[in-house]
């Protein structure tokens, strides 16, 4: 199985620490071999588990790389994730700045992602979703509730397709980005 996989296992059974170090071997593997595709699929895997580590200025700073590197790549949709991800940290732990600009840049990125699976072709896609949702949620715009609509849309039509319910609840709680739509769910609940 590759780093990569592995990393991924990782992130699904809580073991962050050990997805980041297993991501980040397996871009130098890519670096080294020029295959930059494969590197920027796992410094992103890298970028998610040392935002899930609580290291969230270090995986600000990877998503901010990487957004060049996506469009270099010809990856806009991917490019936009990676931005949108950036953005949700910049609110949380940039300055005051930054977190304009990530407003601004969420707010730029709405016209693309407003249909159901605009972000589907990026493995974070759900988690980018969430993080627009974030952003304009903190910012008191009334488009945050849209973001949220469409991420449980986007989870009801990935999980509706397993048939075996209690395989589906397992899923349902065992993913992280599932996980985090429910914390955002209960987020809304509160307010």
């Amino acid at each position: 199985m590759s780093s990569l996989k592995l990393a991924d296992l990782c992130i699904h059974e809580g073991g962050f620490a050990q997805a980041e170090r297993l991501a980040r071997d397996a871009a130098a593997g890519f670096g080294a071999a020029g295959a930059r595709r494969y590197c920027a699929d796992a410094l992103n895997m890298r970028a998610d588990a040392l935002w899930r580590q609580g290291l969230k200025r270090e995986a600000m700073a990877q998503w901010f790389e990487l957004v060049g590197e996506w469009r270099a790549l010809d990856e806009e949709v991917i490019a936009l994730t990676v931005q949108l991800r950036w953005a949700q940290a910049a609110c949380e732990v940039g300055t005051a700045a930054q977190a304009a600009e990530a407003l601004s840049t969420v707010r730029a990125a709405l016209p693309q992602v407003q249909r159901v699976h605009a972000l589907a072709v990026a493995e974070f896609g759900l988690s980018a979703r969430l993080a627009a949702w974030k952003v304009l949620r903190q910012a008191g715009d009334p488009q945050a509730a849209q973001q949220l609509a469409l991420a449980v849309q986007e989870r009801d039509d990935a999980v509706g397709r397993i048939a075996d319910s209690a395989v589906r609840q397992r899923v349902l709680s065992l993913t992280p980005k599932y996980r985090d739509l429910d914390d955002a769910l209960a987020q809304r609940a509160l307010a």
